[in-house]
């Protein structure tokens, strides 16, 4: 039993650094879009929830404590920082399989515990992870960018909540981080 877990262990460990030197340009992933890490990012890889992406170095990972109301074990939270200031969160959100629920259900869903919501506009967007569905909307300070990214197997929800004074400098970051947005592909044993 131990060699088998050991294995297993040893196969994520080998698709996380296949992944990371996928991002890092070191391999050449089919689609050709393998970005440069700058010294100013990081990679963030999650093998329990099946994702990766880049995001700057000033964004800081939260850890919520279990025995929080607010701790989910299938979120992942950061918050944003300008300096020493925080201007926003970003969270997300594994979904499970895409056939259990459409994008727009994950959305309406996540919008009900939303309790600001002022302005929005949807849009569907191809990405490499697979399909988006992405409102743009504002509330009273901030200014908040939800996206359902529906995989083949695994869907997610990443919601970004920017200060409204830092959103349009902050705006080519967030782009950045989305676009890197990786589904990491679990085997299917």
């Amino acid at each position: 039993m131990i060699p088998l877990l050991r294995l297993a262990r040893s196969a994520s460990l080998l698709a996380a650094i296949f992944l990371l030197a996928t991002v890092c340009g070191c391999a050449s992933p089919s689609n050709n879009s393998a970005a440069i890490i700058a010294a100013d990012e990081q990679v963030y890889i999650d093998l329990k929830q099946g994702f990766a992406l880049v995001i700057p170095a000033t964004w800081k990972r939260e850890k919520i404590p279990v025995s929080s109301p607010q701790y989910r074990s299938d979120t992942v939270n950061w918050i944003l920082f300008s300096g020493k200031s925080k201007i926003g969160t970003l969270q997300i959100r594994a979904l499970g399989h895409p056939d259990q629920s459409s994008p727009q259900d994950y959305l309406c869903d996540f919008l009900n515990e939303q309790n600001e919501l002022h302005h929005s506009e949807t849009i569907e967007l191809e990405h490499s992870a697979g399909q988006v569905l992405r409102l743009n909307g504002e509330e009273t300070d901030y200014r908040v960018i939800y996206l359902v990214i529906e995989g083949e197997k695994l869907s997610y929800l990443a919601a970004f909540k920017i200060s409204a004074k830092a959103h349009d400098d902050l705006l080519p970051s967030v782009e950045k981080v989305i676009k890197s947005f990786s589904i990491l592909h679990p085997s299917d044993s």
